[in-house]
């Protein structure tokens, strides 16, 4: 899988998703679900990693001329991934109450070139 062939950023941040998935998995993550919209963001991975819910921002850069994939997160995305999380836990799962919810955190796994380097960030920000 090639990340920089793909025609347009979307296949390519697919592409980093795919291939993150994988990685993640070898480290013993669970994906239960991938591209999850809710109000206005989207959780990219969510897995199980030992008893915790993992919500997973990946990025992806082809190279570090303009920077590493894991610089490109702002505080607005953070934002909405946790606005992401919140209805996914209510929808998703039916939990309503913040006291019931499950162990959770929030991980990034940054993706570079191809063969695909990976970086991962736990607990990368929080609630």
């Amino acid at each position: 899988m090639s990340l920089s062939i793909q025609p347009n950023t979307t296949l390519r941040g697919r592409a980093a998703e795919a291939a993150a998935c994988v990685y993640l998995a070898g480290l013993g993550f669970k994906i239960i679900d991938r591209n999850f919209r809710g109000g206005h963001g989207e959780i990219d991975i969510i897995a199980w990693d030992e008893g915790v819910l993992v919500f997973v921002e990946v990025r992806a850069r082809n190279n570090e001329d303009h920077g590493t994939p894991l610089e490109t997160i702002t505080p607005q995305k953070v934002s909405r991934v946790i606005s992401a999380a919140r209805i996914y836990l209510e929808d998703r799962l039916g939990i309503e109450h913040r006291g019931a919810w499950p162990r959770m955190r929030f991980d990034a796994v940054g993706v570079l070139g191809y063969p695909p380097e990976f970086t991962h960030l736990r607990e990368a920000f929080e609630t």
